[in-house]
């Protein structure tokens, strides 16, 4: 058996031996395209016949939703961001507009499926670089239990990119993640060959009494120390800072990094700061988000602020359709 299959197989023996804890599901199987572990349904594996820039609005969206963004060094927006959604909110057409002629752009367009629990199975995006089309598609898998998606496959223009894995204990408690990323030696045949693999397994957790994760460290599959993280909660329960710590031979853009967020009474983030540190104890970056809604609690405005002192100012229109 190729070892890039065996550590799937051979990850929640070291979850149990670094954390004691986590369970291989005796119903889960292998599934096409793959071979996770986990989801009762199939990855449809490029599936889909794509025909390039989409101009059909979806039958089922309820909503248009525009967003424009205008750079403080620029001083004159670009372009536009046009949204459609469903009634869930959830987006399943996405394109943008060059203001100078009112025309659709083929620079980016998104697509979206959902299933009936709303999660998102599929995205796709569409673009167009130095006047060569790209596509590249997502698809998500699901298990009862866990909100967010359990494994995730890439193609790009068709070609199976990466695959990554997550892992669960029976609580629901995360665990680590695994990742496999192919070579694009045969696009035609749309063949996976596998260039590398990487196991992260998060353990050693700490909890308060009312279930929030307090603090957390992540290891490889070799058991060494890769990174510690902490956790703040304000009195509604809600995250308003992580803060992690990489360690120096952990070969990483930044050996910190910092996300602080701020709530209204709604529960909406008004207010978010992440700052990132070089292993130099150097920010090298910093970007600051502050919100605001209307009184039907949707998204109007957005002002970025970058360490440079530039800004972004991003504002939202919503009309029925």
């Amino acid at each position: 058996m190729n070892k890039a299959r065996i550590l799937p197989v051979l990850l929640p023996a070291i979850c149990c031996i670094l954390c004691g804890c986590g369970k291989k599901d005796e119903n889960s199987e292998k599934v096409k395209g793959s071979e996770s572990r986990y989801s009762t349904q199939t990855f449809r594996t490029h599936e889909r016949t794509l025909g390039g820039i989409s101009t059909e609005i979806p039958a089922d969206a309820c909503v248009k939703v525009s967003r424009t963004s205008v750079d403080s060094g620029i001083g004159k927006p670009l372009y536009t961001n046009v949204e459609y959604r469903n009634d869930h909110g959830d987006p399943l057409l996405e394109y943008e507009i060059t203001l100078e002629t009112g025309e659709q752009s083929d620079i980016k367009c998104c697509e979206y499926e959902y299933n009936d629990k709303g999660q998102k199975l599929w995205e796709c995006e569409y673009s167009t670089v130095i006047g060569e089309q790209r596509i590249s598609e997502m698809y998500y898998q699901y298990i009862d239990g866990i909100d967010a998606p359990v494994a995730q496959e890439h193609y790009e223009d068709g070609v199976p990119s990466f695959l990554i894995e997550e892992f669960y204990d029976d609580y629901g408690n995360y665990l680590g993640v695994y990742y496999e990323f192919y070579d694009r030696t045969d696009p035609a045949s749309h063949k996976k060959e596998i260039y590398t693999t990487s196991t992260e397994v998060q353990t050693e957790c700490e909890y308060d009494d009312s279930g929030h994760l307090l603090k957390s460290r992540m290891y490889n599959s070799e058991g060494r120390l890769k990174s510690e993280t902490t956790y703040s909660y304000d009195e509604n329960g809600s995250r308003i800072a992580e803060d992690a710590v990489y360690q120096s031979d952990v070969k990483a853009p930044y050996y910190r990094i910092l996300k602080e967020s701020r709530y209204d009474d709604r529960g909406n983030a008004v207010f978010s700061e992440n700052t990132y540190w070089e292993f130099d104890n150097e920010i090298s970056k910093k970007t600051t988000y502050e919100r605001e809604y209307d009184a039907e609690n949707r998204l109007i405005q957005v002002v970025t602020t970058y360490l440079d002192g530039g800004t972004e100012t991003t504002t939202y229109s919503y009309e029925p359709l």
